[in-house]
């Protein structure tokens, strides 16, 4: 359970590559991408969880191939690349608790990451301004 002080609630995560995506790094004797730990702001009005593009290129991932358009961010809706990747909530036991998840490329702002209700779907999320509480089911 994460608690914080913060409003809107912003939460430290991690993100990283999938555990399939490492054992393929590492069974070819390729470079391991560094963990970019960054500030995610739990939105939820936001469908998808969209993770900034630069902070996508740092993992070097490619995209799955598929596509989701999103409706807030721009005048007119687009379509935006989706990526699977891992992230992380530190605990309050400094632990991480790690998700393998698809997250959409997608500007955002303030922050490197919008925390969407697909993720929040698998979380409670418990906001009494100017606290809230965050955790897995």
């Amino acid at each position: 359970m994460l608690h914080t002080l913060h409003s809107p609630p912003i939460v430290e995560v991690t993100l990283w590559i999938t555990a399939a995506r490492l054992a393929t790094l590492k069974a070819a004797g390729e470079p391991i991408p560094r963990q970019v730990n960054l500030e995610a702001l739990v939105d939820t009005g936001c469908t998808f969880t969209m993770v900034d593009p630069h902070v996508i290129a740092l993992l070097g991932v490619e995209p799955t191939g598929e596509w989701r358009e999103i409706h807030f961010i721009a005048e007119h809706p687009f379509r935006a690349p989706v990526y699977e990747i891992a992230w992380g909530l530190r605990a309050m036991w400094s632990q991480y608790r790690w998700l393998e998840f698809n997250v959409v490329a997608a500007p955002v702002m303030g922050v490197g990451m919008y925390i969407g209700r697909d993720a929040l779907s698998g979380m409670r999320f418990i906001f009494e301004p100017p606290s809230f509480s965050l955790e897995f089911k």
